[in-house]
């Protein structure tokens, strides 16, 4: 038998008779082979039951928000609809409306700001709310986010944007 040679991947070299050399070659590639069409059944069977339990999960509803956990009173004295751009990785910008809203919270003022909305304007009024975030990383400064919840159940952020006396 005339000795057959293979590099190894890590400097080696392998001499095999050339009758052991290709039966280590049909040997790994029906090993390749029968990895493979396992990986895909194994890919199969996955794909089938994400396919099987994604409309339970689509369908599945959020319990309906409990109004006794709103108790923060917000009475809202203006409300505007301002064009909120933002820059993507690619240089284009997506532009849409943002809400702006003036209200009273305790007896003080604030701007309250939410993101990208329809362009319906929230009408002037008494609200529930809560506090959904609050962070204070220094006592000069916060980062607070309320959650109205209005009368047919819908819930909508808008985070503190400005604070006055």
């Amino acid at each position: 038998m005339i000795p057959a040679t293979t590099a190894c991947g890590n400097g080696w070299s392998l001499q095999l008779p050339a009758n052991e050399f290709v039966a280590w070659g049909r040997l790994l590639r029906h090993s390749t082979d029968f990895l493979k069409n396992n990986l895909e059944e194994e890919m199969k069977k996955v794909l089938f039951a994400l396919m099987l339990v994604t409309p339970a999960l689509v369908l599945a509803e959020k319990p309906p928000p409990n109004p006794a956990d709103y108790t923060v009173a917000i009475h809202v004295q203006s409300s505007r609809l301002v064009v909120n751009c933002s820059d993507s990785t690619n240089g284009n910008s997506v532009c849409g409306w943002a809400q702006h809203l003036t209200v009273l919270i305790n007896g003080k003022k604030y701007s309250l700001a939410s993101g990208f909305t329809t362009e319906d304007l929230l009408r002037v009024g008494d609200y529930k709310a809560r506090i959904l975030k609050e962070e204070t990383k220094h006592t000069y400064e916060y980062l607070r986010t309320y959650e109205f919840l209005f009368a047919d159940g819908t819930t909508r952020n808008y985070y503190v944007a400005e604070e006055t006396e």
